[in-house]
Order: structure tokens, then sequence, then C-alpha cells
């Protein structure tokens, strides 16, 4: 009877850690869409200078920067899955930019600026403009932990962070981002 209660208790605990854990995502999309409402005052620090172009498309910095809203999405360009991350910001793109009419700075960072750029135009021909942040200042200036890789930010003139997370990755965030942008124009007329 004694190891059937020592060994029933590691699973007993495994499975409380395991439904914790399931739980613990509708708790994060919850935060999400309490920073929506509560649009905190997190800011992003953005040096345009530091970024190196990886392909030839236009960006209007000028635009970017008077813009009362703005994307910011960042990624890293040496894994597989932060790849496919491209490849699907590829399919968002005109949804974002043209239906929502918001300019967009994407940027990555990888392991040489190199390989950033033959993933981006040779594999997946990424037809936009798209950074390389070969000093990581994005990510260290504005000490993004290392679990928000691939996190999009909008973000208001003053970079105001309105909204944070995987809008190419996951549907449900990008409608919550679209949700942030009219809730935003809503109130700011």
């Amino acid at each position: 009877m004694k190891n059937n209660i020592s060994l029933s208790a590691p699973i007993t605990l495994l499975v409380l850690s395991a439904s914790f854990l399931l739980g613990a995502g509708s708790l994060l999309e919850k935060d999400i869409a309490e920073e929506i409402s509560n649009e905190k005052t997190q800011r992003l620090y953005i040096d345009l200078t530091s970024f190196t172009p990886l392909s030839d498309a236009v960006f209007d910095s000028v635009e970017f920067r008077e813009s009362t809203l703005k994307v910011v999405a960042y990624y890293k360009s040496s894994c597989s899955i932060c790849v496919g991350e491209l490849l699907q910001w590829k399919s968002i793109w005109k949804e974002i930019v043209d239906e929502l009419n918001l300019p967009v700075l994407l940027i990555t960072r990888g392991k040489s600026f190199e390989d950033a750029q033959y993933s981006a135009l040779n594999v997946i021909k990424f037809p936009y403009p798209l950074f390389y942040d070969p000093e990581n200042v994005f990510w260290m200036t504005n000490e993004i932990p290392i679990e928000n890789n691939g996190d999009t930010y909008l973000i208001d003139q003053q970079n105001r962070v309105l909204f944070q997370g995987d809008v190419a990755m996951h549907e449900s965030n990008l409608k919550k981002f679209k949700k942030a942008v009219r809730k935003y124009r809503k109130s700011n007329g």
C-alpha cells in the first residue's frame, strides 16, 4: 500500500502541474487582451540607423516615424520555426499594411546577415521591407525577454506599446491585434 501512495503522489502532482500549465495558456491570452484594454505605457526605443536593409524593398522611415499607429515585428532568422514566421508575415502583410493602413518595421536577428538575407530573399522570396539587426540593438535596448521572440508590437506615435503578441503564427492574436487597432482609432478619432 505504501508503494502505491508514493507512486500515485508524483502522478497526481504531474497531472496537476500539466493542468496548471495548460490553463496558463488561456491566462496569457487574457493578459494580452488586458494589455490592449489598459494600454500600458511601456515604450519601445527604435533606432532606425542601427538596422541594415535585407532587400531593396522601399521603407518610408518618415511615414513610419510620423504615423499615429505603427507595427514593429521582431523575429530570429536562425531557426526554422522563426523562418516559418517570416513566411506567415508574407501572407498577412497586405492585411496589415493595406487593409489596416499601418506601416510595418520588420526586424530580424540571426547568425549572420548573409544567412538572414538568403532565407528571406532566396528561400521565402519575401517582397517587403525587412531589416537585419546585426548587434541585437532592438532586443537588448528594449529588454525583450527571450520567450517574446517573434512578437509583434502595435505602438502609437510616442512608441507606447498598445498590443504585444505573435500575430504571424497565432490567428487569435491577429484578431486581438485588429481589435486593438479599431479600439485605438475609435477612441483617438
